[in-house]
């Protein structure tokens, strides 16, 4: 009879317990207060298929069991992590309830399109095929924002076509961020435009921003006339991917004869070695169409020292900034 007691007290007093706890169901985080320690009770994904829950979560550095603040930097460094991968068009982390000490999340993913076809008109076989190789793009890639920006400067450039620029824009937008520095590459101009763009330069360029602005120059010539004008900007000198070993020693020693301390390169033609050779030389390297934020930091981790990417807009900058 004691034992039969003893159950039913155990099953009397168990809603008791589960009873005792606070549940708070959609809690509004306050950003203002101290921040609140939870432990993570469990982590939900929304908006993603076709992959399993397991791989979505390990993305975002979470884990059930994490003790955490709320809100805190370990949400907004899950948050960075999935925006650094490129595959996902929207992200974010919210919280379905707290129960007690425990906090419950539920992370929204939004994936990009995929690329179900692609025409290419106005073009011949032979332009067609040449286009496919250097644009990279194939069937059931996700399409990301950049790799539309790359495929449009790419045509351009194949066809000798570039769109119109906005200076005066671009020099108030670039004004925003104080840390960022600004790239213009004038690509392989005539005799006559070279000297109109040198002066359309200084008339359109708030004088704050000289000690901003980076020339990337791909000639000796261009460098040459470049000094003779005697413009405030840093210079770039541009090292073509396919130079022989002889060709980079020979670029290397034009850019420390001319006092040049920065040199450019494709991501793609970047190694560990090159950029030892570039230190070595009392030099920095700026990488240029890295496509993610993944490849930019790839790129630092071999050595590269200035970054120059399509991927970051300015609303990413913005939220990178705190703007």
């Amino acid at each position: 009879m004691a034992k039969c007691m003893m159950l039913l007290c155990t099953i009397l007093f168990l809603p008791a317990a589960v009873k005792a706890q606070d549940v708070i169901t959609n809690p509004e985080i306050s950003y203002t207060g101290t921040p609140r320690v939870c432990e993570i009770g469990g982590i939900a994904v929304k908006g993603v298929e076709g992959y399993e829950d397991y791989v979505l979560t390990g993305l975002s550095g979470l884990s059930v069991g994490q003790v955490i603040s709320v809100p805190g930097s370990e949400i907004t460094d899950a948050v960075k992590r999935y925006w650094r991968h490129g595959l996902f068009s929207k992200v974010a982390i919210t919280a379905d309830s707290i129960v007690g000490s425990k906090i419950y999340l539920c992370i929204h993913l939004g994936t990009r399109p995929r690329v179900s076809r692609i025409n290419y008109n106005g073009v011949k076989k032979s332009e067609r095929e040449d286009l496919e190789n250097k644009l990279g793009i194939m069937k059931g890639n996700q399409i990301t924002p950049n790799m539309i920006n790359r495929a449009k400067i790419l045509a351009q450039r194949y066809f000798g076509k570039y769109p119109p620029c906005d200076f005066v824009r671009l020099a108030s937008e670039i004004a925003r961020y104080p840390q960022a520095r600004w790239m213009l590459d004038i690509g392989l101009p005539s005799d006559s435009n070279r000297t109109r763009i040198f002066t359309q330069l200084i008339r359109l360029l708030p004088a704050d921003l000289n000690q901003r602005v980076i020339v990337r120059l791909q000639r000796e010539k261009d460098v040459e006339k470049f000094r003779e004008q005697n413009l405030p900007y840093a210079i770039a000198y541009y090292i073509p991917p396919d130079c022989t070993e002889e060709e980079l020693t020979a670029c290397l020693s034009f850019c420390k004869a001319q006092k040049i301390s920065l040199v450019t390169l494709a991501f793609s033609a970047f190694s560990a070695e090159i950029g030892a050779r570039v230190h070595q030389a009392g030099m920095r390297s700026c990488l240029f169409s890295c496509d993610s934020l993944t490849q930019a930091e790839e790129a630092f981790k071999k050595g590269a020292d200035l970054i120059s990417t399509h991927d970051l807009s300015p609303i990413v900058l913005d939220w990178l900034y705190g703007i």
